[in-house]
Formats: structure tokens, sequence, C-alpha cells
């Protein structure tokens, strides 16, 4: 209890807590001021081991400043609902849920310390998760709510539902499961994989030339990914050809029209059209695969051997230039300034997935990837061989023999590596390199090669992470392991009592 200025005399965290059962219980707290302000929280948590646990918190506050008939008073009616939950309804089934909501001002009204005052989004995600077992399908389903609390704006995704089939191989009977790549005939090696993704987006967006305050904008779509790929392997050689096939479907379009008509003028004509549209587009390429050993055997210092594997792989692809007019997706126009403009004929891409892609590629990518080992024995009479990772380290760029304009044929270099000490602490990292000099009046990287200059590369980024984790270990005894035995086998029992006393 105290006194406050603002709003009298209070009593604060004076509440009730009640234990439902052995596997919930209920706690309710109060803040009350003489002058009329209250503060209510309730909280639910449950927890039945090996099925679900969770838990729901609610609050409610009133807040009034000023005396009862000041014209200055005000007034603030504020709530919060928080929500967590996880579950595994069966192996191959999981549901996490973490919701989290409130009026604009609930923080700033009722916040005790820096972190809930300074809070300014409140996430919240919901995700069920299934996958069949054998057959490469999963499903995923995902609703999202992003809520700013400084503006008041609302992103949502309601819902986002992915379906992914991992690679199968339909033309290779159940008996050749597990039989050599290169005994196998070549229909044998044909596989395909897929990937599809809807999503539907509602957004509140604050506005302050609008009546309302806000702007509300709702878009929705899908997209299909097929890929068909075969791995035969040449000698030392595993060989990829690919083809992959991405649909994108939309149930409207913005259509934009005489353009034509418009010859000296940056301006045309946007209609928006209801139906069922789609995008497509596809790429394909061949890859081309090795691995490559060295091996060192000191036999000093308890080192037996060092391992040193090295895998490059080499890919060839090629995606056609969409925005030419053979596709109907783009169109050109002259603007303002004499210059030719591409557009495209239906918006696509500000929708959700996009559009079909715009320019030419065919070029290379390389990728190197770097495996670092060492053997330990140990030297008492056991002779115990250890296996060490020193450091991973991978390399990874491409060269776009078609680029045009401004975009640059060598792609940036990057390099990522990772390691661990004492098998304690994890490090890792990630550092890209750009190869072409930096036009300063023009804001942006021009075709001249740094190496012109004398030097080979600028570093464009770099990012280090360290990480380690501890677990503790309780003594028990075996008068106290027997109980949680006993307790384990009767689960099925606590599940439905749960039910009867909630």
């Amino acid at each position: 209890f105290g006194q406050s200025q603002l709003y009298g005399r209070y009593l604060s965290h004076f509440g009730y807590f009640w234990a439902i059962n052995d596997y919930s219980d209920l706690t309710t707290t109060a803040d009350w001021w003489t002058r009329g302000n209250y503060d209510i929280k309730t909280g639910l948590r449950y927890n039945v081991r090996y099925y679900f646990q969770g838990s729901i918190y609610g609050a409610y506050s009133y807040t009034a400043t000023g005396l009862a008939g000041d014209p200055d008073r005000t007034v603030q009616k504020n709530w919060n609902l928080s929500v967590t939950h996880q579950q595994t309804i069966d192996p191959n089934t999981q549901l996490v849920a973490n919701v989290s909501m409130s009026s604009q001002n609930y923080f700033q009204a009722t916040a005790l310390d820096y972190p809930e005052l300074l809070q300014q989004n409140l996430v919240s995600n919901v995700t069920l998760f299934r996958s069949w077992q054998g057959s490469g399908n999963s499903l995923q389903l995902n609703l999202n709510r992003d809520q700013n609390l400084q503006n008041g704006s609302i992103t949502a995704n309601l819902p986002n539902i992915s379906f992914s089939h991992s690679q199968s191989y339909p033309f290779r009977s159940a008996a050749h499961a597990s039989t050599p790549l290169d005994q196998l005939a070549w229909y044998e090696l044909i596989g395909y994989s897929y990937n599809g993704q809807f999503e539907n987006n509602t957004s509140k967006i604050a506005d302050t030339t609008s009546s309302t305050g806000f702007d509300r904008f709702s878009t929705m779509g899908a997209q299909h990914t097929v890929s068909i790929s075969a791995s035969p392997k040449i000698g030392f050689f595993t060989l990829s050809p690919f083809v992959s096939f991405n649909d994108k479907m939309y149930g409207s379009r913005t259509v934009f029209r005489d353009v034509a008509d418009y010859k000296g003028a940056d301006s045309m004509i946007a209609e928006k059209e209801r139906g069922f549209y789609n995008v497509g587009y596809f790429s394909t390429g061949v890859s081309a695969s090795t691995r490559l050993f060295g091996i060192m055997q000191p036999n000093i210092f308890g080192i037996t051997a060092f391992r040193h594997t090295l895998q490059p792989s080499v890919t060839v692809s090629y995606q056609p230039d969409f925005s030419k007019s053979f596709w109907g997706y783009y169109g050109r126009y002259d603007s303002l300034n004499g210059n030719q403009a591409i557009y495209n004929y239906y918006g696509f891409q500000d929708y959700i997935f996009g559009g079909a892609p715009r320019g030419e590629f065919g070029g290379m990518s390389f990728n190197l990837s770097n495996n670092f080992e060492m053997k330990t024995k140990s030297s008492d009479t056991s002779q115990t061989e250890n296996k060490v990772q020193l450091l991973n380290l991978g390399l990874s760029m491409s060269y776009n023999f078609l680029a045009r304009g401004y975009n640059l044929p060598l792609s940036e270099l990057t390099v990522n590596y990772r390691t661990n000490i004492a098998g304690k602490i994890d490090i890792g990292g990630v550092s890209t390199f750009n190869f072409y000099q930096y036009d300063y009046s023009a804001n942006r990287r021009v075709n001249k090669l740094l190496l012109s200059e004398g030097q080979l590369a600028d570093m464009t980024s770099f990012s280090l992470s360290f990480s380690t984790s501890f677990q503790g270990k309780q003594k028990q005894d075996a008068k106290r392991e027997q109980p949680e035995e006993e307790d384990s086998l009767k689960s099925e029992q606590q599940y439905n009592r749960f039910y009867q006393q909630v």
C-alpha cells in the first residue's frame, strides 16, 4: 500500500491463488486506488506431461487522471491478452501457439519497468505442423499477427499454408531403394520435389489523411514450385540435370492500359480486375560435383590422422528474360527523359509472391566445401579413438554471361565458416566480398574490376556468432526414481483426470 499524487492512496498486488488440481492453477491479482483507478490481472497455467502445457493471461485497467468533474479529466480503459500453448497431438503433429494482443496504450498506462514501457510491437504466432512418415509429405499452417503499439498499425497472415513433398523417385521400385546409384537404370534416377504455399495478408496501416485514421489492405495468392532432376554418376563425378517450374496464382490483377496514348508522359491508366490469374516461368541447368580426400597420418602428440574433404560443384543454369514481349508479362513505353521504360502489364510485382522475373540469366555457379577433421587416440590402455571437427569452410559465387546494363556479371563471393572449440563453444560466421569498383557519384557498383586498381575485392559484410550451452544434472537416488517411473505409466489416467476436474 502507499500513496500516489495522481491517483491517491492505493493497495497493490492483493489477490487470490487457486490450485485447481494437480495440473492447473489460477492466480488473480489487483491494484486499487482511492480515486477510482483499478487494475485486474488473471493468469491460468496448465501442464499435463507428455500431452500439452500452456498459460492464459489477461489484464484490464481503468486509469483516470484528474478529479471527477474536472474538464481536463482523462479516462483510459486498456486491456492485454497473452496465450501460450504447446501440444504434441501425435508423434507427427505438433501445435505451438504464442499470442499477444493489447490495447494500444496498455503498456504506457501500466508498465512498471522500462522494457515494458518501451514495448513497440506485439507479435503473435500459431503454428500447426504435420508430417506423414515415409511419404516425404509435410504440411504447416501458420497464423501470424504483428501489432505496432506506437501507431496502431496491424499486419496479419491469416493463414499461411505450406505443403512440401521431398525428393521422390517415381520410377524406382521399393526393391531398389538401397541399390547403389551406378547400378540403377537411367530412368530410376529421375526424381521430383514439390513446394506449395498459400498466403492471405491483411493490414491496417496508420494514415493521418484518412477519415478513420487507417487504411486497410488485403491480398492473397498461391505459388507452386516443381523441380525435376536426375543424378547419374559418371566416373568420379555426379551429374544432375534439372528443370524448375514456378507458378503464381492470384485472385485479381492490376491492368495498365492505353500506355501508347501517353507517349512523352510518365502516366498510365490502372484498372483492377477480379478473376483467376497466374504467372508461370521456369529455369533449367545441370550441375556436376565430386569429392576429394586428403589424408595425413603424423602419429604425434596423440594425433593419428588429419583429413581434408574437398567437395567442389559447378552448376550451369539458364533462365529466360520474362520481360520480353514474347512472354506477355511486360510492356514498354517512352518516358519523359526519352528512355524506354519497362512496366508489368498486370502489376504482379507488387503482389504477395511477385511476378515473373526480369533479366536473362545464363551463367555458372561455383561452390567449394571444405571439411577439416582430426582423429586422436587416448594415451591410456583403452586406446579410444575420437574424431574432432576442426573447421567447415565454404565458398560460393556465380557468373552471369548474359548480364546487361546495371547488372554485374560476377556475383559477390560468400564465405561461411564454422568451428567448435573443445566441444563446448561453437563459432560461426559469414563474410561477403565484392570484386567491382564503387562509383560514389552514381551511388552504385560499376562494371570495372577492383583488380585494375591493384585490389582484389571489398568486404561488404561480416558476421560472427558464438554459442554454447549449459546443462545441469540433478542427482536422484533409487527411491526418488521409482515414483517417477510409476508416474509416467499413469499419463493416460492423468490426461482423463484433468478433463474431469477442469
